[in-house]
């Protein structure tokens, strides 16, 4: 019984894919890799840590003043 054009179709993208495996395999390895040793000379230059923390630990004053109006005490439930 002769495949049927769209069998064959499938049968020769099916085969494609799993010769391309091992190649996508590895381009996915050098990846993580390049991935990682990015990561690993960041951290190696910012020897201070992270950004974020820094930030954080920097206060800067404020002007800003908050007022809390309770005048509407009485018009309140007591839940």
């Amino acid at each position: 019984e002769p495949l049927s054009k769209r069998q064959r179709k499938k049968l020769l993208k099916q085969k494609q894919w799993e010769e391309q495996k091992d190649l996508r395999r590895q381009k996915r390895k050098e990846k993580r890799q390049k991935r990682r040793l990015e990561r690993q000379s960041k951290l190696d230059t910012n020897n201070e840590g992270n950004d974020r923390k820094r930030m954080r630990r920097e206060v800067v004053p404020s002007t800003l003043r908050l007022i809390v109006d309770c005048s509407f005490d009485d018009l309140m439930v007591l839940k």
